[in-house]
């Protein structure tokens, strides 16, 4: 099992979702990768220099839709991008644990 499939499971599990049928488990899994996705993307936007906002516009207008290359082109400017990652995760994770919590106990906030 991939470090994916392990991040996967993991968070399925702790979330309680890992009794769900599994193409229901695919397409939760699919919702959440975008919202990790959309929180990774505006982190990204806050901590990169204004200096380079321009050149990733560029980058992207060159490159639309290579993702590999916006990864290597952002690892070049944040240095840190994959612990960032994790952190996002991490808080994603987090906040959709304490989320369940609520739904399951019936607490509102």
């Amino acid at each position: 099992m991939d470090k994916t499939s392990t991040l996967q499971q993991n968070i399925l599990k702790s979330l309680g979702l890992d009794t769900l049928p599994v193409e229901k488990q695919a397409e939760i899994l699919e919702e959440m990768g975008t919202v990790i996705y959309q929180r990774i993307i505006l982190r990204v936007l806050r901590e990169l220099p204004d200096k380079d906002m321009k050149e990733l516009d560029n980058f992207l207008g060159e490159h639309e839709g290579n993702q590999d290359a916006l990864i290597e082109f952002l690892r070049s400017k944040l240095p840190d991008l994959d612990k960032l990652a994790e952190e996002e995760i991490a808080a994603f994770k987090t906040e959709a644990q304490l989320f369940m919590e609520q739904a399951v106990g019936g607490t509102s906030s």
